[in-house]
């Protein structure tokens, strides 16, 4: 076969046209034409000469025959532009068949001349301009460029009738054509595909324009045309849902699984009905269906939104895609409210999807490194103008430090270079530094902002099962017409209840998808171990960091908001409690970062902040009051966790002293309304004290701590916060079980028949106010007890100061007095103990505990003398008392009954010796008295001469105890700390003399 027929039989294969009518066949597919009035004009140019062979020479003018041949578009089954995409295909294909047989490198020629004409004859047909040079059907001409959709539609659905785009079509066009009317092709393009995905959500079929858009992105020429179309990203964006409603990748960034009730229409599949209707009446296993048919659907659809955005951020198309990225993010400030308008923000779904995309792209360098602590420049956050972060609150600096420091750094940038961007303040920074504060802003705005509504929904959802519940117990009790009424406000509420379940299963879906989850940790854990590194450059993330830390610390740590510590902390939370084993990897540095910044309050200014590491470890180590112990729930779970803070060196040497700062700090505070929140803190900060205490490495690093400074530390503030709260609830306690007692009488007397409705709500509204009051007194109080009882068995120096000795002296008789005293003993019995958790008895016994603890390392004697000086509950039988009731129930063993009684002898002795001492001692001079207190100074130090006045006396214990609650000279009122202070050992000497003489005249004057 010679070269020639072999190209016209290729020609005719790929056209399906022939110059030789015995080869036309009306039944082939499609029809093979003879193009007679193309061959009669060939004949004529040959002189007469029959032309039947179609070769590379003719091709051209051949196929233009055939386009502008008159045809019979009702018969023939493709239009131009189909019929040339078909052409195409088969000419690809045709290189396959080729073989090795002679003359193979022409028919490479020819095939990629077809190939070329294809393309060619495609954009004439397409261009307005040129469309019209060969006829087309109506319908073609109304579709312009769409034509192209829907030969790439046949790839995706059955229909045998249409042409499939062959692969290498789009490239080979878009590469001919990229700068004569490519951006007009691909701006319908884009159009089109935004327009169908508008009208979706993600259970709709998306697999078509989803792939359009991934085309778009992957073929180059495409990308670089779609990223300057108008509508890829508006000049102006009005608002966050502008972006998602004006744009392509807006558009199918909102294909979610979260419902979006401003998208919602009767056309649009919704999810939330179509899965999570009548939940109350589906089986378990149906619903665990629907959920992980929903997950799949989401990670599928996040994986192939990343692949759109990865091809679009090639270096080609990457500033625009970064603007689109920040665009999105910087028009959603709305969403930082907690009750943002959706109608000016983007969808939850929408912040869902970018999430996930935002970690995709942070996942190759995910891992903790030098590498990666070189490229995240923490000066990205004041200097960058591609995300802004100005307005946050900071974690220790002020805005007008932040405001001095940009400057700064805007100032040194501008004398180091000579480029525009830096001589403005902005420079340019790495792309893993740009998607690193870009992914920290978005789960600030997305999943964790969802979390947050995720919270009140579910509240939302308990309040209405009650009332739903409540409804259908009432609707027994009516009658017409209020039955009707009732019934059709159950019909409502119980709507209502569905819908908001729907709502919730859709975020739990999502929040608790233990594959989308591991991703949010790899990136809080690389934020961890970068803040760590931050602040303690030299160590390693994954190892010891020496504490304290270097103060005053770091500008560009101190001016990083505080929602990345904050959000990182609420999804720990989150995940510690709904996918626990996800912490089994890698947890050292969530737990390092917990423990070194526990007690820096020069890095981490805000103490509510530093008050949600101690909730965090708190779930860590689920830890449960005992009898004797605090013991923690060991469980595969958190094994690793445990390990860590019971054995590394670091957490050994600085948990219980980050834990004792915060007990401190979280006092002082200019937030409002948080009494309750301060206490609840304390209460988990008191149990983990607890469970360290049973570590023996953790117990030894306490014991050095409370000795620091002769006991006159960190810990003297400890011990003073723990006797205040002490002494707070527990005198509530005491004020409201009375009450609670004359309202349990009340409920079982005649008198509460005999009452009207109005006022027996009002009753029983004030009994349950008090009766959650007293269980949450308790509650709080309970830990308090049990840190004093346990740790007072070895550490009692602090306690047995005089500043100390005679407050807690006070508080433990009085308790003691009212858990003991045979009379007012009565007042706290109640019907109901175990309903509010009260307990006394064990009270009881842990103050016994506490009394022998401190009495036996009591050999000054303070503390015993501390106990006969209360005036207001010691009484001469206070510890007989005591005594009876912990013989009479078996709290104590006998031996400690009997040390107990012994303890009361000795405070009876020291009664007596008081006793006779203020008669000797009673008319001390003036200047022997603390100026506050009046009382005979035991320990006099002098305070800080103010101007040129004579410097002033007062008693160590007095000053120091108004010291722990106010650091100012009680004078002056000039700031003043314990290190300030220095002894007056001239006049202790004096006064000491003064005592001796007072008692040896007195002795003196016995004699005689």
């Amino acid at each position: 076969m010679s070269l020639d027929v072999k190209q016209d039989a290729l020609i005719r294969h790929i056209f399906a046209i022939t110059l030789n009518e015995e080869h036309a066949d009306a039944a082939a597919n499609p029809p093979v034409l003879w193009l007679s009035s193309v061959a009669l004009e060939l004949r004529e140019e040959s002189g007469g000469e029959a032309v039947t062979l179609m070769t590379k020479d003719n091709l051209e003018r051949v196929l233009m025959g055939r386009l502008a041949g008159p045809v019979n578009f009702l018969d023939y089954p493709q239009a131009p532009v189909p019929y040339l995409i078909g052409s195409y295909g088969r000419a690809s294909a045709s290189f396959r068949t080729l073989g090795n047989s002679a003359g193979r490198s022409e028919l490479e020629e020819l095939l990629a001349l077809c190939k070329e004409l294809c393309v060619n004859f495609v954009q004439l047909l397409l261009d307005p301009n040129t469309s019209l040079m060969f006829p087309q059907p109506e319908q073609a001409l109304h579709q312009g460029t769409l034509q192209l959709l829907t030969a790439l539609k046949a790839r995706y659905v059955r229909d045998t009738t249409a042409v499939q785009m062959p692969p290498d079509f789009l490239e080979d066009f878009a590469l001919k054509w990229e700068n004569e009317g490519l951006l007009r092709i691909v701006n319908d393009l884009s159009t089109y595909t935004g327009s169908a995905l508008q009208k979706m959500t993600a259970i709709a079929e998306t697999a078509f324009p989803l792939s359009v858009l991934s085309l778009m992105a992957s073929v180059r020429p495409l990308a670089r045309c779609f990223v300057q179309t108008d509508s890829f990203l508006p000049t102006v964006l009005s608002d966050g849902r502008a972006i998602m409603d004006s744009t392509p990748l807006g558009h199918a960034f909102a294909l979610a699984i979260l419902s979006d009730d401003e998208k919602r229409s009767a056309t649009t599949p919704d999810v939330r009905d179509q899965y999570f209707s009548n939940l109350s009446t589906r089986s378990a296993t149906d619903v665990n269906s629907a959920i992980t048919a929903l997950r799949l659907t989401s990670q599928a659809l996040a994986s192939t939104l990343h692949s759109i955005v990865r091809e679009l951020l090639k270096k080609d198309t990457r500033e625009r895609m970064l603007a689109w990225l920040f665009g999105a993010v910087e028009s959603n400030g709305e969403r930082a409210k907690t009750f943002p308008d959706y109608k000016l923000a983007a969808s939850n779904g929408f912040f869902m999807n970018l999430a996930a995309v935002c970690l995709k792209l942070c996942q190759p360098f995910m891992q903790p490194s030098p590498k990666t602590w070189a490229r995240i420049d923490a000066e990205f956050v004041v200097l960058s103008d591609q995300v802004d972060f100005w307005g946050e609150t900071k974690l220790s600096a002020s805005q007008e430090e932040e405001a001095a420091w940009k400057k700064q750094r805007q100032e040194s940038h501008a004398a180091a270079s000579t480029s525009t961007e830096s001589t403005a303040g902005a420079p340019e920074y790495p792309f893993i530094c740009q998607a690193f504060f870009l992914t920290a802003k978005v789960l600030h705005l997305g999943p964790v902002h969802i979390l947050q509504l995720r919270t009140r929904l579910a509240r939302n959802v308990a309040h209405l099962e009650q009332e739903v519940a409540a409804l259908e117990k009432h609707l027994e009790q009516l009658s017409e017409p209020q039955l009707s009424m009732a019934r059709l406000q159950h019909k409502r509420s119980a709507a209502l209840l569905d819908r908001q379940q729907g709502e919730l299963m859709l975020i739990n879906t999502q929040l608790q998808d233990g594959t989308a989850m591991a991703d949010v940790l790899a990136y809080y854990r690389l934020m961890a171990a970068w803040l760590l590194h931050l602040a303690a450059p030299d160590s390693v993330a994954s190892g010891d960091v020496d504490l304290p830390l270097p103060t005053p610390p770091p500008m560009t740590f101190r001016t990083l908001p505080e929602y990345f510590v904050e959000d990182m902390l609420e999804v720990l939370e989150w995940v510690a409690h709904v996918l626990p084993s996800s912490m089994e990897a890698n947890p050292a540095e969530f737990i390092n970062f917990v423990i070194v910044f526990l007690g820096s309050a020069d890095y981490i200014r805000n103490a509510h902040l530093r008050a949600k590491l101690v909730d965090l470890l708190h779930t860590w180590i689920q830890p449960q009051l005992g009898d004797e112990t605090l013991q923690s729930r060991r469980s595969p779970v958190i094994s690793s966790l445990l390990n860590l803070i019971e054995w590394q060196p670091s957490i050994q040497q600085n948990m219980v002293r980050g834990l004792l700062q915060l007990f401190l700090d979280i006092e002082r505070t200019d937030r409002s309304n948080t009494f309750y929140e301060k206490f609840t803190t304390r209460y988990k900060a008191g149990e983990i004290l607890c469970y360290l205490w049973t570590i023996p490495q953790h117990r030894e690093v306490w014991k050095r701590l409370a000795a620091e400074k002769g006991g006159r530390g960190l810990y003297l503030s400890f011990c003073d916060i723990i006797c205040n709260d002490s002494q707070y609830l527990l005198d509530d306690v005491i004020k409201m079980l009375p009450e609670v007692r004359a309202m349990e009488d009340l409920l079982l007397g005649q008198e509460w028949q005999q009452m009207d409705m109005r006022e027996r709500q009002e009753r029983e509204s004030t009994y349950r106010h008090n009766a959650h009051n007293l269980q949450t007194d308790l509650y709080l109080a309970s830990v308090y007890i049990r840190v004093m009882r346990i740790s007072t068995a070895e550490v009692t120096t602090t306690w047995l100061l005089p500043e100390m000795a005679t407050r807690v002296a006070a508080m433990l008789n009085y308790f003691l007095d009212h858990l003991a005293g045979r009379e007012k003993r009565k007042n706290l019995r109640v019907r109901q103990p175990e309903k509010y958790k009260w307990k006394p008895q064990e009270l009881l016994a842990q103050l016994a505990h506490i009394y022998l603890h401190l009495a036996r390392a009591d050999s000054a004697g303070l503390f015993v003398g501390a106990i006969a000086a209360d005036e207001r509950s010691y009484h001469e039988g206070l510890f007989s008392d005591a005594a009876d009731v912990l013989r009479k129930f078996g709290l104590l063993d006998e031996g400690d009954v009997d040390e107990l009684e012994a303890v009361g002898e000795r405070v009876q002795v020291a009664r007596l010796t008081q006793a006779a001492d203020d008669d000797v001692l009673g008319d001390a001079p003036d200047e022997f008295l603390d100026p506050v207190t009046f009382d005979l100074m035991t320990d006099p130090v002098l305070l800080p001469r103010q101007g040129g006045g004579q410097q002033i006396s007062m008693d160590r214990a007095s000053i120091t105890r108004h010291l722990l609650s106010n650091n100012t000279d009680p004078f002056s009122k000039q700031p003043l700390s314990a290190d300030q202070l220095v002894p007056n050992t001239e006049l202790k000497q004096r006064i000491e003399a003064w005592k001796q003489a007072q008692r040896a005249g007195s002795a003196q004057a016995m004699q005689q």
